[in-house]
Formats: C-alpha cells, structure tokens, sequence
C-alpha cells in the first residue's frame, strides 16, 4: 500500500494496492455513493498547450522541479518508452536511458493538461466506475466522481478510450497500452456479443439518423437526443440498468 502521493483529505476514501493481476490499482477504502468526489489532484508538473509534444529536456527540467517525495513517487509509475512521439527524444543521446524513462512516464501517465502521480494509478475499464472532466478546474485540480455506488474494497477504473465501440476496435485501441480489459463486455462472451451487435445496430443508425445535419443548429442536437433516447432503451431491453447503461 502506497498512500503517499494521494492528498490528504481523501486517504480515508481510497488507497493504492495491487488488484489480483498487473500493477496497482486504486480501490474503495469505504463505500463511496454515487457523484461522490473522490479524489481532487493537483498536476505534479505543468506544459503549456501550445508547447506541443515536450521534449526530453523540458520533461526533464519540470522532472528536476519536483521534490524528492514526488520524484520517488513518479518513478513508480508504470510507462511505456513508445508511448511518446519521436520527436520527444530529438536531439537526446539514445544511450542516455535516464531522460527516456522520464519522458516515458510522462507520455504513458499524463492526462490532457495534468501529470498527476495518484491519478495515474487507475487502470482502465470499459465499464468505468468513476469519471472525470479533460479539463482542470480553476483551480488546477483534476477532480474524479463516482458514477454509481461503488462498494469498499472494489477497485476504482477510468476510460482510457472511447468505449463505444465493438469489443474488436476498443481492444484495437488498447492495444498501444498493452493492456487487456477484463470488464463484464470484454470478458462474458454471450454479453459481449449481444452488446457488440447492438452497438453496431446503433452506430449504423445513428449515422442515418444524423447525416447532413449541421452540428451547429439546433435540429442535429434534437434528433442527437431523440436518438440517444431510443439507444437507451435498447440496452435496457437487454436487461441493463440506467447506471450500466450511462457507463457507454
């Protein structure tokens, strides 16, 4: 168990652990009610949008701007040297590993405008338990919510991906994380199947029912909603309830 770099006020509510396979997760220390905020996380190390991809040296600069409790705590975090774009390394000496460890982490572990050292333990799940915003609030915090009620010692998960898609093309995405979703739509065959086959039924439809609106007048978003509306009911001929139907 590693609580350091979870910030105080929510250390009671969640922990980091290793779950039954692969790395560490972050888990439900209590029962955490739906909409509940969770975790509210500063960025250890900020960018500028129009920086672009940072380069080894700026990555390695904000690296040497941490202190020494949350450098130890960044070089715990899982990452993957291809994960960053090439040009990250231009200029760097490839038998210089230190500054390509960092910038690998950097890569794999950082949300849009955030490089958070607790966040970044939450593995994904193409059925999320918790959601948060791409967006940092004013305040520079990344905040995360329970999306359902979420019971003491379950593991909390995040989308990497866009999961409205087939159990095929989500797995295609989370190919580059080297990573395999064990949720109930990747893992329960017959489910899968049948949710594959509805979301296909849904895609195809939503693209006729949508094609040639404008996305900047009001009749797209109308016929957007009603729409949605009779997808939702799709899934919940399926048998799903409102909160598994909300996580797609």
């Amino acid at each position: 168990m590693d609580e350091s770099c979870i910030p105080e006020a929510y250390r009671q509510l969640i922990e980091i652990r290793e779950p039954v396979f692969a790395g560490k997760g972050i888990f439900a220390k209590q029962l955490l009610p739906k909409g509940v905020r969770i975790l509210a996380e500063s960025s250890c190390f900020s960018w500028e949008n129009h920086c672009g991809y940072p380069r080894w040296d700026h990555v390695e600069d904000l690296y040497y701007a941490m202190d020494p409790q949350q450098r130890k705590a960044y070089n715990k975090l899982y990452y993957l040297d291809r994960m960053a774009p090439e040009s990250a390394y231009s200029g760097l000496d490839p038998q210089n590993i230190i500054p390509r460890f960092m910038v690998g982490i950097f890569y794999t572990n950082k949300f849009k405008n955030a490089m958070l050292l607790a966040g970044s333990h939450f593995r994904h799940s193409c059925c999320p338990n918790v959601f948060t915003t791409e967006e940092l609030l004013d305040n520079g915090q990344q905040v995360f919510h329970a999306i359902r009620d979420i019971q003491a010692g379950e593991e909390l998960t995040i989308s990497y991906i866009n999961v409205r898609k087939t159990r095929a093309q989500r797995q295609k995405c989370l190919d580059e994380y080297e990573w395999t979703c064990h949720c109930f739509m990747c893992t329960l065959p017959k489910e899968g199947a049948r949710v594959d086959k509805l979301l296909e039924e849904c895609f195809k439809h939503q693209e006729s029912q949508l094609r040639g609106l404008d996305t900047q007048e009001e009749p797209y978003w109308a016929k957007y909603y009603e729409v949605m509306k009779s997808q939702i009911e799709s899934f919940k001929a399926l048998g799903w309830g409102v909160e598994e139907v909300h996580r797609l």
